[in-house]
Order: structure tokens, then C-alpha cells, then sequence
């Protein structure tokens, strides 16, 4: 899906263009590049994700105290970049259950706000 979405992306830019002084286009490549990005973060959530259950086996219960940082490290780790930050600028974020039944990794997603449709998340049960 994300080589397709890739291969569109200078279909979108070619489509983007000036028709009487006025922009078109803008919002379809807007789109795809939107498309582009989420899925990108998804594979990001997957990768902490992994690395989170991976200490929980280990070490039940215990989470980063520097989430930012531990993305930082999980992610130089893996190849990926810095995983800390979302496409859009705003930081990745990890919610904990406070009786410890799961927890979820976030991006508020395009539109930068949290608890809106486009938010990108990922939540792990915790079997006790």
C-alpha cells in the first residue's frame, strides 16, 4: 500500500496546479501526502509497540519515565529515524492504564489535535 501510495504522490503534484490565478490540486495532494504519513506512523507505533511488550515480558509493569527519549533510543535502534515526533510535528505519546490493563501509543494525527477521527493509535492489552 505505501509503494503505491508513493508512486501517486507525483501524480498528485502534477495535478496540482494554477487555473486563473488560482491554486487546484493543493487538497488531493494534500490527501496523499495525509495517506503517505499515516501509514508511515502506523509502522512507527508498531515498531514501539513491540519494543514496550518486549520490556513488559521482561520487566511486568514498567514503563519509560522519558517516553520521547525511549522512542528516541527504540527507533535509532531499529533504522527508523526519530520515531518521537509524528510527520505533522507533534510528539508521539504513551497513556498507561492506571490499573495496568493496557496501554496506547498516539498521534494526534493531520490535523495536530488529539481526541479528533484522524488520531493514529495503537493500544496493546496487558494479559495479567
Amino acid at each position: 500500500m505505501l509503494k503505491l501510495l508513493l508512486k501517486l504522490m507525483p501524480v498528485a503534484a502534477i495535478a496540482v496546479g494554477v487555473v486563473n490565478g488560482k491554486q487546484v490540486g493543493l487538497d488531493a495532494f494534500s490527501a496523499i501526502t495525509d495517506m503517505v504519513y499515516i501509514s508511515q506512523m502506523r509502522g512507527r507505533l508498531a515498531i514501539i509497540n513491540t519494543a514496550l511488550v518486549s520490556d513488559q515480558l521482561t520487566k511486568p509493569g514498567w514503563y519509560p519515565r522519558d517516553f520521547k527519549a525511549y522512542i528516541h533510543e527504540v527507533c535509532k535502534i531499529t533504522g527508523g529515524g526519530d520515531c518521537s515526533v509524528d510527520p505533522w510535528g507533534k510528539d508521539v505519546s504513551l497513556f498507561v492504564d492506571p490499573r495496568g490493563e493496557f496501554f496506547e501509543i498516539f498521534s494526534p494525527g493531520p490535523d495536530s489535535e488529539p481526541e479528533t477521527e484522524d488520531d493514529i493509535f495503537l493500544q496493546t492489552s496487558l494479559e495479567r
